[in-house]
């Protein structure tokens, strides 16, 4: 064999094998940080304590990502393995790991929503949020009951009732039935404030 034949052959080969070890490259970065078939929004909830490997086991159960050993590479490789938060998320389908990655570290939380029809009862009010899956009837019961929780709030009084302002209130997962009742006494105030207001300026 001439020499140019045989480096002919030799270039021939070393392409070959070059070209196999490419496709093989794409074919294992696609099993483990390719993109999964697009689709719709899914709301995942991480609960608080949940480990890398069990967020990654969900994210791949439900579609999210292609592989959660991907998942976890990419997320120790981005140094960001720690600082995935608790909470529910809007997760795109069809996206690398890296941006399901981001969501989770940085990306705004699920909103709920909370409506209060007009005329409801401070216990018709604690029968939607336990519906809502807001806090505990126990929890509940001792706001309801509290003195000194109404008090806090500026209610004279000490009685919750007619100062819980019907409308509706966005919150995310977790955000307790105080919080919300915070707000609501708050939005009472604020509305009475802005009607107080008002006739003064009209009778003035």
């Amino acid at each position: 064999m001439s020499k140019a034949r045989h480096a002919f052959s030799w270039f021939t080969a070393t392409v070959a094998a070059a070209f196999i070890l490419l496709v093989a490259g794409v074919v294992v970065f696609n099993r483990f940080f390719g993109r999964p078939p697009e689709g719709p929004p899914i709301n995942v909830i991480i609960e608080p304590g949940m480990s890398l490997p069990a967020i990654a086991e969900l994210l791949e159960r439900e579609g999210l990502v292609v592989s959660a050993e991907g998942f976890m590479a990419t997320a120790k490789t981005e140094g960001l393995a720690a600082k995935v938060r608790a909470g529910e998320f809007a997760v795109p389908r069809g996206v690398r790991p890296e941006k399901v990655l981001a969501i989770l570290v940085s990306g705004p939380f699920v909103h709920r929503k909370l409506t209060v029809p007009e005329g409801y009862s401070v216990r018709q009010i604690a029968a939607l949020f336990l519906e809502s899956g807001i806090d505990t009837a126990p929890v509940l019961e001792s706001l309801l009951t509290s003195p000194e929780f109404s008090r806090s709030l500026g209610i004279p009084a000490g009685k919750l009732e007619g100062y819980l302002f019907p409308d509706t209130y966005l919150y995310t997962r977790g955000t307790g039935a105080k919080t919300i009742m915070t707000r609501m006494v708050r939005r009472f105030f604020q509305v009475y404030d802005e009607r107080f207001r008002a006739r003064q300026k009209n009778a003035g």
